[in-house]
């Protein structure tokens, strides 16, 4: 027989299984006469109250607890995931004057809602049982096959760097964006892939939108990443170069790139742009510390022998700088100022002293934007 008592024991013992819970909802909610009297005044006027089984009646899931002297509901306390009112799961309901504001409130809360359905289909035959492996293997393999082709979009555009997206992706636009009408075009020589598009308008997957683009990139790069990680913990040299800039925005960006030697070849890794909080040293040192941790360079710091900065003195400082701070941790990591940058300092002042050579840089820049 079914008890409100019984229920919550199995569940704090974790013994409440699934096959427990379809012969508990079998059997059907206890209704036991309960002993819960509440005397109170109502306009000067005492009032007694006193339970009655046709309070039942007044919903289904309505239940009562011998031991506990209580009302609770049966769905919520059989179904219980641990977010629902505790008052009709644990406690019980002895308040008779406000019990029908207490059903209704109750009746209608998301969180009772939920595991009403969760009820009603406990038991219930899961379609996805009744399929054939075989199709199940067949469905896998066309949405991997579909899933590639979205991936082959994102790489093309990424090759030739082309922005995905355009102003206006809507179905009838005609200027959808690049990777949309890459892929419509694709679709008109793919007939799966084709298939898929037309067919995916009531789905919630079709791969065209910009969330599942956005998944996409960050899928890709997760998996750039862990390649890299993988050939840093194997090779036997790393050197790290950080540089902060602007973007078009004005916004500060620190870019991060890791160099690495493997089997006699150099590699070169851009790993992409940080936005530190500020500008200072420790600021900056603690960004540049929590991507080596997470490149795992950290559990062996002698493969870390250089590091490469600007001559700024919040990087370059010998003293507070960030190549100080880093070498304090990886004191194989020695400084070297940043070739490219020098250049740069190279070829401004050239141009600041030469005013032919500043004219012809300024000619070069201007063909190039008219090219």
């Amino acid at each position: 027989m079914n008890s409100i008592e019984r229920i919550l024991r199995l569940q704090s013992e974790n013994k409440l299984s699934h096959d427990e819970k379809l012969l508990i909802k079998n059997v059907g909610p206890p209704r036991p006469d309960l002993d819960i009297a509440v005397s109170s005044k109502v306009k000067d006027k005492l009032v007694h109250r006193k339970f009655n089984k046709t309070m039942y009646q007044s919903e289904w899931w309505l239940c009562g607890c011998n031991a506990k002297n209580s009302l609770f509901c049966f769905v919520c306390t059989l179904m219980n995931n641990g977010a629902v009112d505790k008052a009709w799961t644990e406690t019980g309901i002895t308040d008779l004057k406000h019990l029908g504001e207490k059903v209704k409130k109750h009746r209608s809360s998301k969180k009772h809602l939920n595991l009403n359905v969760s009820f009603a289909v406990l038991g219930e035959v899961d379609i996805r049982n009744q399929l054939n492996s075989a199709y199940r293997e067949n469905v896998e393999k066309q949405n991997r096959y579909i899933l590639s082709k979205l991936i082959d979009g994102i790489k093309f555009c990424g090759t030739f760097e082309l922005a995905l997206r355009g102003h206006d992706e809507t179905h009838d636009s005609t200027n959808p964006g690049i990777f949309r009408s890459l892929i419509n075009l694709m679709a008109e020589l793919d007939t799966t892939l084709k298939s898929h598009i037309e067919k995916t308008n009531n789905r919630v997957f079709m791969g065209l939108s910009k969330t599942i683009q956005n998944e996409l990139l960050d899928s890709i790069y997760a998996v750039c990443i862990n390649l890299i990680k993988d050939e840093i913990l194997e090779a036997d040299y790393i050197s790290i170069l950080a540089d902060e800039t602007t973007d078009v925005a004005s916004q500060s960006q620190l870019v991060f790139v890791v160099r690495y030697e493997l089997k006699g070849k150099i590699f070169e890794r851009f790993l992409g742009f940080i936005n530190p909080t500020d500008h200072t040293a420790d600021c900056i040192s603690s960004i540049i510390l929590n991507e080596l941790e997470k490149l795992e360079i950290n559990q062996n710091p002698k493969k870390l022998i250089s590091q490469s900065y600007d001559g700024a003195s919040v990087m370059s400082g010998r003293q507070n700088g960030v190549q100080a701070n880093i070498k304090k941790h990886y004191h194989q990591a020695h400084f070297s100022h940043c070739y490219a940058h020098q250049l740069n300092l190279i070829i401004e002042k050239a141009a600041s002293a030469h005013s032919q050579l500043s004219n012809c840089l300024l000619k070069r820049s201007i063909q190039d934007t008219i090219e």
